[in-house]
């Protein structure tokens, strides 16, 4: 069940809940900034497609880092995302990422490939799949 609720000078608001009943209830509270459950899925996505795109173009991992090794879309994560995640926000994980900044990362890693000759696919989206 979902119950919106809302903070208003730091004072959390509920609403009336119909069918709940008199007791105590345990809630948890998340953090709505971060990025969406869907961007996390099209990260992995893209991750998985610059993957294959660099071993389709045969560009060793000696061209970006100092290891020879066959690109997963894990290897590109660790290798790749997680290093910026870090200088950029000062996390490894993307989940603490907010997701008005997302695109941030998505930048700059494009960048960053684009800047050693590297097309990178496009970062996935909701309007191209439903348009296949």
């Amino acid at each position: 069940m979902k119950i919106d609720v809302e903070i208003a000078g730091e004072i959390l608001q509920f609403t009336e809940v119909p069918g709940f009943k008199d007791g105590i209830y345990t809630v948890e509270i998340k953090n709505m900034d971060s990025q969406t459950r869907q961007q996390q899925k099209s990260l992995f996505l893209w991750m998985k497609m610059i993957a294959n795109t660099l071993n389709r173009e045969n560009i060793p991992t000696t061209q970006l880092l100092k290891a020879e090794i066959q690109w997963t879309p894990e290897k590109v994560k660790y290798m790749l995302v997680q290093p910026l995640l870090e200088a950029l926000f000062g996390t490894k994980s993307t989940t603490k990422v907010p997701k008005h900044d997302f695109d941030v990362l998505i930048d700059t890693l494009t960048k960053v490939l684009g800047e050693r000759d590297i097309q990178v696919p496009a970062f996935p989206s909701i309007k191209e799949k439903e348009a296949k």
